[in-house]
């Protein structure tokens, strides 16, 4: 259980970066959640309890969620390319 109180820290800036308002820039909220982790680390520090769900958040979860990030993308170009396009990719 070492690694809740840090995975509950990146749950909650997930949270933030996901209810903060459409910036102008385009960017998503993994990115816009990247930067308030880098913010709340230059602020506050990172206290030891937090590190192993910090540490484990960083190297798994960003790592999960960029590669779903682009199988996302590769089905939606997928659809939106129709089903014609499995035929050429078939022959």
């Amino acid at each position: 259980m070492p690694k809740v109180p840090g995975l509950i820290l990146t749950g909650l800036l997930a949270l933030l970066a996901l209810r903060l308002p459409y910036n102008g820039f385009g960017l998503g909220p993994m990115i816009i959640a990247i930067v308030l982790g880098g913010i709340f680390r230059s602020y506050f520090g990172i206290q030891a309890r937090y590190q192993p769900g910090l540490t484990y958040s960083a190297k798994t979860l960003l790592k999960a969620g960029v590669v779903l990030m682009g199988a996302r993308l590769h089905f939606g170009q997928l659809l939106t390319a129709g089903p014609g396009i499995l035929l050429l990719d078939i022959f």
